[in-house]
C-alpha cells in the first residue's frame, strides 16, 4: 500500500507541474499584454506632450514683473518646497544666418537663451556632439538646421533688433543637439544678462526671459503655482500684470490624460480579465488537483492519516497552487 501510495503521489505531481507550466505561461502572456496597453497610452501621452508645447515645464515666472534679477528669482523659486527643477529660458526669434551654414536662406530662427545644459532635456534636446556653450561667445546648434556646420566654426547670426536696427554676432559652434519637439529650436546659447545691451535687443529678450518651472506633481497645479508666486510677492512691481503662467498644453497632456474616463474604464477592464483569468487558472487547478489526491487522501485515511494532518495538507496546497 506504501509503494501503491508513493506512486500516486509521483504521478499527480508530475502532471500538476504540466498544468503549472501551462498556467505559468498563460499568466504572462496576460501580463506582458497589461504591460503592452500601458506602454502604448504612456508612450502616446509623451507624443503629444512634444507636440502641445515642445517642452514639459508646468508653469513659468516672467522676470519683468519683479524687482529683482530673474538670476535671483529663479534661485528663490528653485527653494521652494513645490518646485522640483528651475530654469532660466530666454527666446528670440527673426533670426538669421550665415547660408554657407545652413544650406539654404532660411530665415526666423530661434534663438534659446538658457542658464544650463538641464534644460535641454526638457526642450527635448539631445547632445550629440560636441559640448554646452561655456561663455555667451559660444552656441549650439540643431544639427538638422546647420547640415553644413561643424564643432569650433565661427558662424554670424543676424538679429532684428528692438529700434529696427540689424546687428551681426558670430558665435563659436561648441556643439549640436537632435531634437524630437514639433518645432525644434535652431540653436542653444548660455544666458547672460551682460550681453543683452550689446546685441541691442535687451527689451525683447527681457519680455521672453522667464523662470521655467517644474512641480514634484501636476496635481493641484494651480495652487502650487500660487503658494510659489506668493514667495515673491515682497518682490512684485506696481502696476504690473500676471507675471506667471501655467504650461496648460503640457498639463493637459501630462499624467492627467492618462487617468481620464476611456483609459481608467480601460485599465480595469483589463485588470478584472486578468484577476478573472488567474482565478480560473488557480480554481481549475486546484480542482485538478483535488481530483487527482482523492485516491491518494483515501490511502492516507487508511493507513491512520487524522483529519488535522489531512487538512494541513491541503491548505499547505493550496497556498504553493496560489
Amino acid at each position: 500500500m506504501i509503494f501503491r501510495l508513493a506512486c500516486l503521489q509521483i504521478q499527480s505531481h508530475r502532471l500538476r507541474t504540466i498544468f503549472a507550466a501551462v498556467a505559468a505561461v498563460l499568466t504572462s502572456i496576460l501580463d506582458m499584454t497589461v504591460i503592452s496597453i500601458s506602454y502604448c497610452i504612456l508612450d502616446s501621452t509623451q507624443l503629444s506632450r512634444m507636440l502641445a508645447a515642445g517642452s514639459d515645464f508646468h508653469a513659468s515666472v516672467t522676470g519683468t514683473c519683479y524687482s529683482v534679477s530673474i538670476e535671483t528669482l529663479c534661485r528663490e523659486i528653485q527653494n521652494a518646497p513645490e518646485v522640483s527643477e528651475a530654469f532660466l529660458l530666454g527666446i528670440h526669434s527673426a533670426i538669421s544666418a550665415d547660408t554657407v551654414y545652413t544650406g539654404s536662406g532660411h530665415q526666423g530662427m530661434d534663438i534659446a537663451f538658457t542658464d544650463s545644459e538641464k534644460s535641454l532635456p526638457h526642450l527635448f534636446m539631445t547632445p550629440t556632439k560636441g559640448q554646452f556653450p561655456q561663455s555667451r561667445d559660444e552656441i549650439m546648434l540643431y544639427e538638422k538646421a546647420f547640415p553644413a556646420a561643424s564643432v569650433g566654426n565661427h558662424v554670424r547670426f543676424t538679429y532684428d533688433c528692438s529700434n529696427g536696427e540689424t546687428m551681426e554676432i558670430a558665435y563659436t559652434v561648441s556643439g549640436f543637439y537632435d531634437c524630437e519637439a514639433d518645432t525644434p529650436l535652431s540653436a542653444v546659447t548660455l544666458y547672460d544678462e551682460n550681453s543683452l545691451p550689446k546685441i541691442g535687443m535687451a527689451d525683447q529678450v527681457d519680455m521672453a526671459a522667464q523662470v521655467m518651472i517644474r512641480f514634484h506633481s501636476s496635481f493641484g497645479i494651480d495652487r502650487r503655482l500660487e503658494a510659489v508666486t506668493e514667495r515673491l510677492e515682497e518682490w512684485e512691481l506696481p502696476g504690473v500684470g500676471v507675471g506667471s503662467q501655467i504650461n496648460y498644453a503640457y498639463a493637459a497632456a501630462d499624467f492627467g490624460v492618462f487617468f481620464r474616463p476611456g483609459n481608467v474604464l480601460l485599465i480595469l477592464f483589463v485588470v478584472a480579465v486578468v484577476f478573472f483569468a488567474a482565478f480560473l487558472l488557480i480554481y481549475n487547478i486546484f480542482s485538478i488537483s483535488l481530483a487527482q489526491d482523492m485516491r491518494t487522501l483515501g490511502l492516507l485515511q487508511v493507513i491512520g492519516t487524522t483529519y488535522r494532518q489531512m487538512k494541513r495538507l491541503t491548505y499547505v496546497q493550496i497556498i504553493l497552487i496560489g
